[in-house]
C-alpha cells in the first residue's frame, strides 16, 4: 500500500505526441480528486513507455494506459495491428494490475467518404474499426476500455475545437477526465486505502461529472477540474 503523499506510478503506452497532452491532463486530475478525497497531497508519476513496446511492464505502477491513436496512420494490415495489441495487452494483464485501452475520437474534419477512389480506407473507417478492435481486445485479454469516444462524441465536437487527435487544451482536459473516471473506477485497493479511491470516484462523478464540469453547450472546463478549482 502506497503511503498517504507518496508518488502513484502510472505507464502510458503512446506514439507519438499526440496522446501526451491528454495523459499528462488525466495526470493532474487523478492527482487532484486523490487528494482532495483524502486531505493528503497525492502525486501521479506518469512514465512514458514506446507505444508498441513488449517489454515486461513496470512492477510498480498501479496501472497501464495503451493508446491507438498511433495505429490511425500506422502502414500495417489490421490483423497484424490486433495480433501486435493482443500480445502486449496479454502480457499487461498477467502481472495482475488494472490495464486500459483508450477508444479514439470519431471525428475528421473533412472527412473523405469511408474508402478513396483507389479503394484504401478512409482514417474515419481506420479510426471505427480500431474502435471495435479495442472492444474485441478487451473481451479476449481482460482489459477495460476508456471510451474516449463516447464522452467527447457528447459534449461534441465544435464545443471542443477539436479532431481524432484531440488538439487542444480543452479536449485534452475532457480525454484526461475520461481517463480518470476510468482508472477512479477500476484501480486496486492496495495502492490506496479503498476508502479513498471510493471517495475520490464519488467526488469525481463519473461520466454525469465530466459533463456537467465541461458542460454540452456552455464553455469547457480547461483544467478538468470543478471552476473553483481552476
Amino acid at each position: 500500500m502506497s503511503p498517504a503523499g507518496t508518488a502513484l506510478r502510472l505507464d502510458a503506452y503512446v506514439a507519438g505526441a499526440a496522446d501526451r497532452p491528454s495523459l499528462t491532463a488525466a495526470q493532474n486530475q487523478l492527482g487532484y480528486w486523490l487528494s482532495a478525497a483524502s486531505g493528503t497531497k497525492h502525486a501521479i508519476e506518469l512514465t512514458w513507455r514506446d507505444g508498441d513496446s513488449l517489454e515486461p511492464p513496470n512492477p510498480s505502477a498501479f496501472a497501464s494506459i495503451v493508446s491507438l491513436v498511433g495505429d490511425v496512420a500506422r502502414q500495417t494490415s489490421f490483423p497484424d495491428i490486433a495480433a501486435l495489441r493482443r500480445l502486449q495487452l496479454g502480457s499487461l494483464v498477467r502481472r495482475s494490475k488494472p490495464v486500459f485501452i483508450c477508444t479514439i475520437f470519431r471525428h475528421v474534419p473533412g472527412v473523405p467518404p469511408r474508402l478513396d477512389s483507389a479503394g484504401r480506407m478512409g482514417i474515419l473507417e481506420r479510426i471505427r474499426r480500431l474502435n471495435l478492435m479495442a472492444a474485441e481486445l478487451s473481451q479476449a485479454t481482460g482489459a477495460n476500455v476508456i471510451d474516449i469516444d463516447s464522452v467527447l462524441a457528447f459534449i461534441g465536437a465544435r464545443p471542443l475545437a477539436t479532431d481524432y487527435l484531440l488538439s487542444g487544451p480543452v479536449a485534452a482536459a475532457v480525454a484526461g477526465d475520461a481517463i480518470v473516471s476510468a482508472l477512479l473506477a477500476g484501480v486496486p485497493d492496495e495502492d490506496l486505502p479503498h476508502v479513498f479511491w471510493q471517495k475520490a470516484h464519488e467526488m469525481h462523478g463519473g461520466i454525469r461529472g465530466i459533463v456537467q464540469r465541461h458542460g454540452r453547450l456552455g464553455r469547457p472546463s480547461i483544467s478538468g477540474v470543478p471552476r473553483d478549482a481552476d
